[in-house]
C-alpha cells in the first residue's frame, strides 16, 4: 500500500471557518483565523501528524476536514488521532 503525503498548496487554504493553512519557502504555516499558531519543514510528516491529531482531540476540527484539506486518507488520520 502506497503511503498518501499531505499535500500543501502555496496558496491559503481552509481547513474549516476558522483554521487554515499555506506553504511559504518550504514552511507550513497554519492560521488560527489570521494569527500564526503553529509551523513546520514541508517535509517533517511526524509535526504534521502530530499537529494535525492534536487539532482533532482539541475539538478544533474534523478528521473529514483533515482529509479533504491536505489529500490523506481517512485511515492515517484515524490512526494519529488514536495514537
Amino acid at each position: 500500500m502506497q503511503t498518501l503525503l499531505p499535500i500543501f498548496p502555496t496558496e491559503s487554504t481552509r481547513i474549516n471557518e476558522v483554521l487554515s493553512f499555506e506553504k511559504r519557502e518550504g514552511t507550513v504555516w497554519y492560521f488560527h483565523g489570521c494569527m500564526p499558531v503553529f509551523s513546520h519543514n514541508e517535509k517533517d510528516n511526524a509535526s504534521f501528524n502530530m499537529y494535525t491529531s492534536q487539532l482533532v482531540v482539541l475539538g478544533q476540527c474534523r478528521q473529514v476536514e483533515i482529509v479533504k484539506a491536505f489529500g490523506v486518507s481517512p485511515i492515517s488520520v484515524k490512526r494519529h488521532v488514536k495514537k
